[in-house]
């Protein structure tokens, strides 16, 4: 079950660039099912906003579909954010272990292409693991104007 809520910015900027926007979406059991339903979610928030999602939808795609896998089917939360000219999206889960490095494609296999697809479209792609039995995987992408 999803819990989508939006995370206000609380602290003041002293800067002139602008708060960034941000949204937290709170899954309760990452399954397959929860995949395409997260895809929908980011692809809404795109839509509300007048951006592009496409790589980000692919990205959420790939990355909570390896949380339904790897990571025993437990909690997990997708986080989006606009800022400067960047859509930073977040997969994160309570699995501590760090996601297995991307490895050379191999044609034949049933899977191990989705972090070379994360990492294909990113600009920046790495785990974030600051709270001690979770990780978040992190994804920069350049900000696009839906067509």
């Amino acid at each position: 079950m999803f819990v989508p809520s939006v995370t206000p910015v609380s602290a003041p900027h002293t800067t002139a660039r602008p708060a960034p926007l941000r949204w937290r979406l709170v899954i309760e059991t990452a399954t397959d099912a929860t995949v395409p339903q997260a895809r929908h979610w980011v692809h809404g928030l795109g839509a509300s906003l007048g951006i592009d999602t496409d790589d980000a939808e692919l990205l959420i795609t790939e990355l909570l579909a390896n949380v339904a896998e790897h990571a025993d089917g437990g909690p997990a939360w997708v986080t989006l954010a606009v800022t400067s000219g960047w859509l930073v999206l977040g997969v994160g889960d309570h699995c501590p272990h760090k996601p297995l490095e991307r490895r050379p494609f191999d044609g034949g296999a049933e899977g191990g292409r989705g972090l070379n697809i994360a990492y294909a479209l990113a600009a920046r792609l790495y785990v974030d693991k600051r709270r001690a039995g979770t990780k978040r995987v992190v994804a920069r992408l350049p900000l696009g104007v839906a067509a």
